[in-house]
Order: structure tokens, then sequence, then C-alpha cells
């Protein structure tokens, strides 16, 4: 099928031809068009080449970093990370990560009528499905990582901060200070065998996060920028650039409602901000898009990395030297 042909679809005639190859019908019609598009491209290559799977990331990591703030944030204000968040995307299963985290014995009634719960299947995989017998099933939950950070420039959180982001003046106090906490994400990550058994990329909303917030954070603390957050893919120039709209809806609750779904947990939470961030690079990659770093910093600046450079994943990750 042509590309002028699926032009000319409507959007009922986008979906049915969708479901029937199996693929998300959901969405705004040109995220549809951009989807059966890509799902042709992709089997016309198929064809043609098989693909090397083994040249792309193993894991995302989205980090969506929360950051002392106030109310119309004054230019002189200095933003501190106080919440550090990471989620990891499975780029091979395209969900987020998941682990066991308990097995328990369950009454047959009980199991029956939770098979019929879809949240709840979901959420829970059963060792058996002969409901007349004894049955054992396990809880998975997502694999992520989200610890608070206590700021040290401005250690009261302003009343704008805490009713934007939810964390309480009570979560600062009790935590680490920024490189314990960065100390602790890249032991998490190195448990995960990120940058040794498997590649992975970084991959945020916007570029702040790495340019503004962990960069300034750094300076703050005495400590190097590290090495493995050198290079990151920000989504929503993947977005922009991959669905073919102006930057005006590469917003995180824009590019969710475009693409079929809705905001899951409380906003400017960052672990929830991560988790939904997850989500929209998930059904990228399900579009056929090969999110990939576009975004480095380089002796302190913000940098672009060209489309056309080799993929390459992060380094694994260390924990960065004190500044001279």
């Amino acid at each position: 099928m042509t590309n002028g042909c699926i032009n000319r679809m409507s959007r009922d005639e986008l979906r049915a031809k969708l479901a029937e190859f199996k693929l998300e019908t959901r969405g705004v019609k040109d995220v549809l068009k951009k989807r059966l598009k890509n799902y042709y491209k992709k089997q016309k290559l198929m064809q043609k080449e098989p693909t090397d799977e083994e040249s792309y990331y193993d894991y995302i990591c989205v980090v969506d970093f929360e950051a002392t703030c106030e109310e119309g944030n004054p230019p002189e204000f200095i933003h501190e990370i106080i919440e550090f968040p990471i989620v990891l995307v499975n780029t091979h299963t395209l969900e987020i990560e998941t682990t066991n985290s308990c097995s328990s014995f369950v009454p047959p009634a009980v199991f029956l009528s939770a098979l019929l719960d879809s949240s709840f299947a979901a959420k829970h995989h059963a060792t058996t499905g002969i409901c007349s017998q004894p049955t054992y099933w396990t809880t998975y939950q997502e694999d992520t990582f989200q610890q608070y950070v206590k700021p040290e420039i401005n250690p009261q959180l302003s009343d704008f901060c805490i009713n934007l982001t939810g964390i309480t003046q009570d979560l600062v106090d009790k935590a680490d200070a920024f490189p314990q906490v960065l100390q602790n994400a890249v032991e998490w990550m190195r448990q995960k065998e990120l940058g040794t058994k498997y590649s992975y990329s970084i991959l945020t909303d916007g570029c702040w996060d790495m340019s503004k917030f962990l960069n300034i954070q750094c300076r703050i603390s005495h400590i190097k920028y590290p090495s493995f957050a050198k290079k990151w893919i920000n989504i929503r120039k993947s977005y922009g650039n991959f669905y073919k709209v102006p930057r005006n809806q590469t917003k995180l609750t824009i590019m969710l409602e475009k693409l079929g779904m809705s905001y899951d947990g409380r906003p400017h939470s960052g672990l929830d901000d991560s988790k939904n961030i997850a989500r929209i690079a998930i059904r990228m990659l399900q579009d056929g898009c090969e999110l990939r770093a576009n975004e480095r910093m380089h002796g302190g600046q913000l940098m672009t990395v060209s489309s056309s450079a080799p993929v390459e994943g992060a380094p694994a990750p260390q924990m960065p030297h004190l500044r001279n």
C-alpha cells in the first residue's frame, strides 16, 4: 500500500487496517497514518534484509528530575534536584521492566474471581491454570529507582514547590545529599548490568534535566558531570521529528493525548512523570521510531547529536570524581 493511499484513508479505515495487523488503534489521525506507514516500511525492509537488533539499546533509562522552585522562578533562583527517579524500559519486550515481588498461595475460588479482573491479571501470573487445584501466583512490580534529595542552598521548600511536586519538607529533611543519592543510582544501574552486559541510553522529556538541573547540581555538590549522562534521548525532539508536529505539541500531556493515552498518576511527581514518559517511548518504539541519542553535553554546553551518528550505548555508570 502506498503512502498516497494511506493519506486518503479516513480515521475509521486507518483503525480497521491497524486492527487487521493487530497494531494499536488509539491516537489522532496523523499518528495512525504514521503508524501504518511505518508498519509497511518495516515489512518491506524485513523482506530485503534482516534487521540488526544487536545494534540498538537493550534498555532505555527514563529520568525526570524534580527540583526546588518558586512561583515565577526568579532568574537568580538556583534549582536543586530533590527527586531522582529512573524507570527502566526493555526495548525487546517493549515494556517497563518488572521484578518478581513475592509468591503466595491463593484459594481456587479467589483465583477464579481474580482471573475475571483484567487489571489484576495484568500485574500477576499464576503458576497453574487448574482452578480446582492449589494455586500460587507471583506479584510483579515495576523495576524503578526513586530517592529524594536534601537541598543545600535552599533547604526550606517553598509552598509553591510542595504543592506542585507533592514532595513534603519532611521527605527532603530525611533524605541524603545529592552525591550519596547519585551513588545509589549508580549502584542500582550497575546491578542491572547496564553498560556492561546490556547497552542502554538515558531518555528525558526535554533538555533541562541533564543540561540544566544535573549540570547545576553537580556544580553545587562539587562533583564532575557523570560520563554516563553526557548523551541522552530528548523525547520531545524525537516525537516532533517522527510524527512531524511542531514544538508546541510535544508537551507531556499533549503527546499522551495525541497517542490516545491519558496521564496516569500525579503530575510533577518525578517517578510518575518518568513512567508516563516511558509509556510514550514504548508507543513510539511500537510505531517504528528508532529512539536514539540526539543531545549531549560537551564542555559544559548543550549540543545536538547528528541523526547520522551511529547508535552508541552509554558507558557503564561510575560515580564522578570531585571537582578540583
